[in-house]
This record gives structure tokens, sequence and C-alpha cells, in this order.
């Protein structure tokens, strides 16, 4: 039997789940916000292993300039109650090629390019205008890929693979990028991005919590859904694995919408079931946490999270996802996140928490438990190429492998960053957060806008006024 009937009820706790719920209950509706796991946050928490505080794999956000970004005016919204820091140097490019700081604030970024690349500042001038949406032709999904916009500009190979290492988070080699996506991400990710909460990312999944409780909102934690009931058009309950039941005008599942749409409902059309087969999910990952007993000053002279790019051609570091022996290479990349650089609460004093970050394949479950302790070995390694001594100084170790990240997030095989961001999967293109049924809406990036922490937010907040406009008729 239902306990009682909710305006909404938002399912996942992830940040788009959160925003969601937020929004829903600052809107004055009644709301209820369940989430599988024990703690809220899904991609964008932490946990602590001996006095060391680790993220789950969101390292920044974007979208908070002051005023102006979407995340900053989402957040405003609803009476967010949270500090953000943001460092001078969100990262260093090391390559082969060159060695670059990526510095946060966006001018200071156009400056350091043109000091880096000074024959190109026309060239860069008219891509920075473009970035900056200053242009009267604005692209279309589907017309164009990234590589072949910033291919107009006829960059050197050096500034083309430096820019196509910064789309790196979107999980694809600049030429399967769609065009508009990419400079989405860029505008947004690499222009307004390098925020990050103080207290970790956990701090900021509580924070948005508290808002969904102190509006009126409910929220259960370590309980998952298993079904939603209703006729074809219109849902009216769902059940946990426990047997509860929980009544409902409307639902946004902020989940996996694959796992939504074709286990949890039933009645989808045969071209939807095709269509929700058919979509690729983007790379899956594998981190190791590390806590190390010193300043990473120590061991390196380079400033921010490090990315560390030896193959020299960002297309060597896709290949791996499918070549074992270069997925086992001790040459190849690695991406070094320091939450504690920017925010030194998150490791004990004098020491540094990292998180060693790689894309990587989904496998199956007995590929990454046998091949576990080799991978964090592998990553190790390639860390110590920029951090000479890393292996003296660890005192936590600690890993995530693809299985982890199913388990975890119930995201499909893993992803990352959602559905792949290439053309038939990006802008219209993408999965529509509006379904076969009447009153169930869909958050997160595996619908639109699109990838990223911030993307994933904003489908929240657009779910939430969906559901709004859905309440009110």
């Amino acid at each position: 039997m239902a306990t009682r009937q909710y305006d909404a009820i938002v399912v996942g706790g992830g940040i788009s789940g959160l925003v969601a719920g937020a929004q829903l209950a600052v809107s004055g509706h009644s709301l209820l916000l369940i989430e599988k796991n024990k703690v809220p946050g899904g991609c964008a928490t932490s946990f602590t292993r001996a006095g060391y505080h680790f993220d789950t794999g969101t390292s920044s956000l974007s979208g908070l300039r002051p005023n102006n970004g979407r995340l900053w005016k989402i957040f405003q919204n609803i009476g967010l109650e949270q500090q953000f820091l943001r460092s001078e140097i969100r990262e260093t490019i090391i390559s082969p090629h060159l060695t670059i700081p990526i510095p946060a604030a966006p001018e200071a970024l156009w400056q350091t390019l043109f000091a880096y690349f000074p024959r190109e500042k026309d060239n860069l001038l008219h891509f920075a205008k473009l970035v900056n949406g200053q242009t009267d032709r604005p692209l279309k999904s589907g017309t164009t890929s990234f590589a072949e916009i910033i291919k107009r500009y006829h960059f050197s190979v050096e500034l083309y693979f430096m820019l196509e290492a910064l789309l790196g988070n979107l999980g694809l080699p600049a030429d399967k990028v769609d065009g508009p996506s990419g400079l989405a991400f860029f505008r947004e990710y690499i222009l307004d991005g390098g925020y990050y909460p103080v207290g970790g990312m956990r701090s900021l999944a509580l924070a948005l919590r508290e808002a969904i409780r102190r509006h009126g909102g409910e929220v259960i934690l370590g309980q998952e859904v298993v079904s939603y009931h209703g006729d074809k058009k219109y849902l009216h309950s769902l059940r946990l694995k426990n047997g509860e039941e929980y009544q409902a005008r409307s639902f946004v599942a902020a989940m996996d919408a694959r796992q939504t749409l074709l286990q949890m409902v039933s009645s989808i059309s045969d071209n939807e079931n095709k269509k929700l087969k058919d979509l690729k999910p983007s790379p899956s990952a594998f981190m190791v946490f590390l806590g190390i007993d010193c300043p990473l000053d120590k061991l390196t002279k380079h400033k921010g999270h490090l990315l560390h790019l030896p193959e020299g051609r960002m297309k060597k570091i896709y290949q791996s996802l499918a070549d074992n022996e270069m997925l086992f290479s001790s040459a190849g990349y690695v991406y070094i996140i320091v939450p504690s650089r920017i925010d030194p609460a998150m490791a004990p004093a004098g020491s540094e928490s990292l998180c060693l970050f790689i894309m990587a394949p989904y496998r199956n479950e007995n590929f990454w438990e046998e091949n576990r302790q080799r991978m964090i070995e592998t990553i190790v390694a390639r860390a110590e190429k920029v951090l000479p001594g890393l292996s003296e100084h660890i005192q936590v170790v600690d890993s995530a492998t693809p299985m982890t990240l199913e388990r975890y997030t119930g995201g499909y095989q893993g992803a990352t960053y959602g559905w792949q961001a290439v053309a038939e999967q990006s802008g219209i293109a993408r999965l529509s957060p509006v379904t076969p049924w009447d009153n169930l809406f869909l958050a997160g990036h595996w619908t639109r806008p699109g990838s990223g922490l911030s993307a994933a937010a904003n489908s929240g907040y657009l779910a939430a006024r969906m559901v709004g406009r859905h309440l009110k008729n």
C-alpha cells in the first residue's frame, strides 16, 4: 500500500536528480527523491580512506560564472548553500609537443594561447569569436565534426593537438565529436569551468539534499526502484525492491534511461525499443585513488591537475580502448586529478589526495577482477613518469573499474559521459526528456542537453520545469 501520494517522485540522487528535486521542492510541490545508494551524489560524491578524501568521478564543475553561468543561475534559484573554489591553473598538459599550463579564467586562457602560439594569434582570435557565439552562422548538429571546425583555422599540429586534448572529457577524438556539441562543451567547460565545491563533491551533494529538505521535500536513501506501474500513457506508482509502493502525479527518472525504459516500465514500442538498444554509450573509466604523504610540489613543478599525453596523438589514446597491449602499457596517458591542491582539507596536512584516471573499455567482470591489480600498477607507472618517486610516498590505494562504476551509478556499461557525443546522438538527436508516458520525464547525461556534470544538472532543472507545467495542466 502506498504511504501517500506526491506531486512528483524523482528516481536517482545524482546531480540531475538532486537539482530536479530541489527545483520541484522550491516550487512548492510535494516531492520525494529515491536514491539506491546510502549517500547521494552518484558520480558527484566523495569517500574517505584513512583521512584522505576522494571524489568518485567528477573533478570540477562548469557554468558557475556569477550572474551569467548556467549552473550559477540554477543554484541561485534553489537557494543552494555551498561555496566554491577556483585555482588559477586548472591543469597542465604535458606532451612531447609542448607543456602548457591551462588557466581557469577565460581571459588568461586566451592570453596563454597567444603567448605559446604567437604566429597563430589572428586565427585564434577568429576561433575565440566562434566559441563565444559571436557569429552570424550558428552551426547545426550533425552538419560537421569538431575536427572539421578547428581545421578551418589552419592551426599547427601542436595547437590542434592541444585543443583536441582539452576536448578529452567528451570521450571521443575530435573527428568523431559533433561540431556544435564540441563548441558548447568548449564554451562552458573550458571557458567557465574549473570550479570546485569546498569540502569536495560530497559536500555539494549534501547541500543539494539539504535544499530539498529545507523546502519540504523528502529523501529516501539506500532503496532501489524496480518498477513503475500504470497504463500505456500514464503512470501512477512505483515499487521499491523492499516491496514498498509510492504514488505520484508525475515522475522524473534521473538515472540510466535505458534501464528505466527497457526494464522498469512496459509497453514501449518496437521502434523505441530498437532506438534505445542501438544507442552507443561513451567509454567507461578505470580510476586509481592514492593518498600520498607529501605535497605534490615535492614531486613536480607543474601546477593544477596534470594531463600527461606521451602518445602525442589523441587517436592513439582512443585506440587503447580496443587494444590490450596499449591498455596495459606503462607508456600510455594518464590524467592526474589532485583535489587537495584546490581544497587542502581533502587530505591530511602535508599530504595529497590523487585520482589517476584513464578511459577504459567495459569488457566484463571477470576481465577486470583478473586484471585490476595489473591495471593499478600500470596507471601508477604512467603517473610516475611525471611524478618521479611517487611510489615511495603512497599511503592509501583504492580503485574503481568500469564494473564498479556500473554497479554504483547504475549507468549502462559504466559509461562516464552517457551516450557518445557523436552527431547522430547529439542535439535534438539525443534522447528526449519526454517519454511515451505523459507524466514520466528523463534527466541526466543520457538525455538532452548532453554530457558533463553541468549539462546533467541542467537536464534536471529542465525536467523539473516540465513536471511543473504538467502538474499545472
